[in-house]
């Protein structure tokens, strides 16, 4: 099958709730891309905007850390983005496999998805859903890891002037993103900012040390509320961590959002200063 008389369809390498992964062909330019496809079930309402919102809010970034969004659009009532096709593996993947990473390789990937984070903060977009499975690890032409951002599907993006409707904001008591890296206003479904994302960072780091999350039971509903009323897990409490690391956690996930670090720049620097002792 070739979408939009241009990608030809090569093999599904990945699915979801709402869309599917190809690796494709883009025969204008022999090239290999990989197609998003969102369900034809879905074309119109919420979904659909947002899945179009992905690909603008991408689009925008320039980074080595986010994935590159190539083209999108709808064929034949299926709406698609093409991006620049990865070979590696998803953090996710990675922490399935080796249960935890040690502190200089965490450092390394929390500051890597800071900076995606950073480019995304300063286009005004805000992703919403940084979780492992939306961070994908390659190599680059020096053999080291390089760690890329994707799934800008629920970002929310900072009104243009003169423009609201364009946003992609989403209305109050909506919830979207994954309840174990939803922040306390999100799991609310209150408005939400960078900080957003930075408490997110701050359990990526902790799952990323310890192979675990810091919720003491693992039913959504739980999840929610723990995460709504700021009860999470010290990471000291799961195993041994270097020094000044609890203090960190709490701060990167305080309840709070103007109790957090200021910025993805800034939480990612603090980690290194206390990891650096450690490795």
């Amino acid at each position: 099958m070739t979408i939009a008389g241009r990608y030809l369809l090569r093999a599904r390498i990945g699915e979801g709730g709402a869309a599917e992964v190809w690796r494709a062909l883009d025969t204008t330019l022999d090239a290999p891309v990989a197609i998003k496809l969102l369900h034809p079930s879905l074309a119109t309402g919420a979904i659909a905007r947002r899945f179009l919102l992905e690909a603008k809010a991408a689009a925008k970034l320039r980074s080595l850390h986010v994935v590159q969004i190539l083209d999108h659009g709808v064929h034949d009532d299926t709406a698609y983005i093409t991006m620049e096709l990865l070979v590696g593996e998803t953090l996710s993947d990675r922490l399935d496999r080796e249960g935890r990473l040690p502190p200089a390789v965490v450092a390394k990937f929390v500051g890597h998805v800071a900076k995606a984070a950073a480019k995304a903060h300063a286009a005004g977009i805000i992703h919403r859903d940084l979780k492992p499975s939306n961070v994908f690890i390659v190599q680059d032409d020096d053999s080291d890891e390089v760690a890329k951002v994707f799934d800008f599907g629920i970002a929310k993006v900072k009104a243009a002037p003169g423009n609201p409707q364009a946003t992609g904001a989403t209305t109050l008591g909506t919830l979207l993103g994954t309840p174990e890296y939803m922040s306390p206003e999100q799991a609310r479904g209150f408005a939400v900012d960078l900080r957003t994302d930075l408490y997110a960072l701050g359990i990526i780091a902790f799952e990323c040390l310890t192979g675990s999350l810091p919720f003491e039971s693992d039913q959504m509903g739980d999840v929610l509320q723990l995460a709504a009323e700021g009860r999470l897990l010290r990471p000291s409490q799961v195993m041994t961590v270097p020094p000044g690391f609890d203090a960190w956690f709490a701060r990167a996930t305080a309840l709070r959002a103007t109790d957090r670090f200021a910025s993805a720049k800034e939480l990612a620097s603090a980690l290194q200063d206390i990891f650096g002792l450690a490795i």
